[in-house]
């Protein structure tokens, strides 16, 4: 008995131990999968300066000319600027540079000497009051920086300001605290050497940046002028801080305005599946201009710009009671604009109403706003009813956003069976009803209105039959009153010529044979109920538990013979 009872105790250890090994693993397996699903792949860091795709290089000066720019470093390595030889051009920093460093170069292009005349202005000149960036020459600068690389012929002039502009001593005789980094302005003038360039660079400081304002910029510039063309010119070449934020991709978001740029309201599941991709519609502005070509990516920020037009979504949701947003005039917009800016967000805490979906799965930074022109709603008539066309009819929304009543809006029964006749329902079947408004004469395609329209479905169903094997629900009680004054004709009367009566077994549906066949199907069915894959559920513990009891079964039977 001992022995016994010692062997039992053994397999039960076994089971024990091999169901916690199995708990383990798949717990650990679990935790795998969880923690490749919270990963996330990090956005690739762009280059230090990105320039303006709009800005188109000038022809510079000549024989003398000038020019300011930038460079700076990052992990893909030094990066150079566009710089004032262009129009419309600029550069966003990217928020991972350093060595930020502005270059001022002086060129002489002839084969004689000439006498420069330039201001360049550093960034702090351009600072306002409201001025949101600040950058400014670093504060371990010398006057070496400036004349090391000039010509002995070339004097250099220093300035807080726009003016007047003093040498370094006369600068530190009238601005005791003078530091390099209140340096707002230098000036360059002598002789420069035929078919000679030099360059003075200047080590940056940015002591604030706004990267979610595209107004958040600093300046280069400067002021000069040409003695041989006896012309004159003054640039400016602006940048700002932004951080990459990648593209707009995945299925746009649908939403109805319950106050535009504050809440909104996620569409129906079915209009937000007609709802397309993001693709190349889609461009980004991260410059003062909108001008295309745009850029590449986002910046913090930039704008986007999304070409409604060419995602046909005005013309896929009209049939469906939606229109896009519409202009003054009344014609549908044919672009939405999105700024990147860092505000609060509008109120999308309900946007996700309906769906399974988490919301970074559609395109990010973008919602397409629609409007709700037309709502219907199917229904059901009996053959003999009335129809009219305020039976399938909710609420519409004409171009002022106040109700529209069915008298405003255009109806047409498409009825091909002639289920109607004078708006009565004669016979079994279905028909649709199409309500209609136009919101505008003209649409993206000028020779055609834009209109909004929707779709109901009416079904007709056939009259209830009368069962003749059932008596009328009063029948009961008038047969309990006159029961007296017939008990004896009743008693006279034969008993073929009583009804059949009517018992709860005759109203049994009949019993169905299961069959082999039957028999297989529902078990199939039953198969169809269980959970799948990946939910709470596991056969495992029960499986191993059969196992052991059979293992203690034949134990015994083995001990006792």
């Amino acid at each position: 008995m001992q022995q016994q009872m010692k062997m039992n105790r053994q397999l039960i250890f076994i089971g024990v131990t091999i169901l916690g090994g199995l708990w383990l693993l798949l717990s650990l397996t679990t935790t795998v999968v969880q923690a490749a699903a919270d990963s996330e792949p990090a956005n690739a860091v762009g280059a230090a300066i990105v320039g303006n795709p709009s800005g188109t290089p000038v022809a510079a000066d000549t024989p003398i000319s000038y020019q300011a720019y930038l460079t700076a470093t990052n992990g893909q390595g030094l990066a150079t600027s566009q710089s004032t030889d262009y129009n419309n051009g600029g550069a966003l920093i990217d928020t991972t540079a350093t060595n930020l460093t502005a270059h001022f170069t002086i060129t002489n292009t002839s084969d004689q000497a000439q006498v420069p005349y330039v201001f360049f202005s550093l960034p702090k000149i351009y600072e306002g009051t409201t001025a949101t960036t600040k950058v400014r020459a670093a504060a371990n600068l010398s006057t070496a920086t400036f004349t090391d690389q000039l010509a002995s012929s070339m004097t250099v002039t220093y300035s807080p300001n726009n003016g007047p502009m003093q040498d370094y001593a006369s600068l530190m005789r009238d601005h005791p605290d003078f530091k390099w980094s209140d340096l707002g302005t230098f000036g360059v003038t002598g002789s420069i050497p035929a078919n000679s360039s030099y360059t003075i660079s200047i080590p940056l400081t940015a002591e604030q940046t706004d990267i979610n304002k595209i107004t958040g910029v600093a300046f280069l510039g400067y002021s000069g002028f040409n003695f041989a063309k006896n012309t004159g010119s003054a640039k400016t070449f602006p940048f700002r801080f932004a951080k990459s934020l990648g593209v707009v991709s995945g299925q746009y978001l649908a939403v109805t305005a319950q106050k535009l740029g504050e809440k909104y309201q996620a569409v129906p599941a079915d209009i937000q599946a007609l709802l397309p991709n993001a693709g190349r519609e889609v461009s980004y502005h991260n410059f003062f201009s909108t001008a295309d070509p745009g850029n590449a990516q986002l910046y913090s920020g930039g704008k986007i710009v999304i070409n409604l037009t060419q995602t046909k979504i005005a013309e896929t949701v009209a049939s469906h009671g939606y229109s896009v947003l519409l202009n003054a005039d009344h014609t549908p917009q044919t672009h939405y604009d999105y700024l990147s800016d860092g505000s609060q967000n509008p109120d999308v805490t309900n946007i996700l109403d309906g769906y399974s979906a988490a919301i970074n799965q559609f395109a990010p930074y973008v919602y397409i706003t629609l409007r709700h022109v037309l709502t219907v709603k199917d229904s059901t008539l009996q053959v003999g009813s009335d129809w009219t066309a305020a039976n399938n009819f909710v609420t519409g929304l004409d171009d002022a956003d106040q109700p529209l009543t069915v008298n405003q809006v255009t109806t047409t029964v498409n009825d091909p069976n002639h289920i109607l006749k004078n708006n009565v329902a004669v016979k079994a079947g279905s028909f649709s009803v199409t309500y209609a408004y136009q919101v505008a004469p003209t649409s993206y395609q000028a020779d055609q209105p834009y209109v909004i329209t929707n779709t109901a479905t009416v079904t007709v169903q056939p009259k209830p039959k009368t069962d003749p094997s059932q008596q009328p629900s009063g029948s009961d009680q008038s047969s309990s009153q006159s029961s007296s004054q017939s008990s004896s004709q009743s008693s006279s009367q034969s008993n073929s010529q009583l009804p059949t009566p009517v018992t709860k077994m005759d109203q049994l549906k009949p019993i169905t044979k299961i069959t082999k066949k039957t028999a297989t199907r529902s078990s199939k069915q039953h198969k169809e109920t269980l959970p799948q894959a990946g939910e709470q559920t596991s056969v495992w513990p029960a499986f191993i538990g059969f196992v052991l009891l059979g293992l203690l079964s034949w134990k015994r039977r083995k001990m006792s013979k």
